[in-house]
């Protein structure tokens, strides 16, 4: 993001941005910051204490608020080794929902199965 304004820096990491920049930034850095962004490494302009401090409050929330409730309940059940039948009567969901509901949190956890999930779920502190 390149703006005017250093006091959106945790709207704008939330609404995806992986950069922040101030818009006095010099064309040499602002052509740098971009190429850095292509090497996934994020680029940002000098802020104050406080909006740091509201960043990292920010990352360290980011891996919890990607879920729902909906999705944490469904991962907790998981990591107790819960069948899909079982969430879905503890839920009160169809079965079909169930699946659908795991297939998304595979994908969102980067995993592949229901372990994974639970293994990552307790690395990321999500239960």
């Amino acid at each position: 993001m390149l703006t005017l304004y250093g006091e959106y820096l945790t709207e704008a990491i939330e609404a995806g941005a992986e950069g922040y920049l101030l818009k006095d930034v010099k064309r040499d850095e602002l052509v740098r910051a971009i190429r850095a962004v292509q090497q996934d490494r994020a680029p940002f302009s000098p802020f104050s204490l406080e909006s740091l401090a509201e960043l990292a409050t920010l990352i360290k929330d980011a891996g919890r608020s990607c879920f729902t409730e909906r999705e944490s309940a469904i991962l907790r059940l998981i990591a107790s080794g819960a069948t899909t039948r079982e969430i879905a009567g503890e839920l009160l969901f169809s079965e079909a929902t169930v699946k659908r509901d795991v297939e998304r949190l595979l994908d969102k956890l980067g995993v592949r199965n229901r372990p994974e999930a639970a293994a990552e779920a307790y690395r990321r502190r999500l239960i």
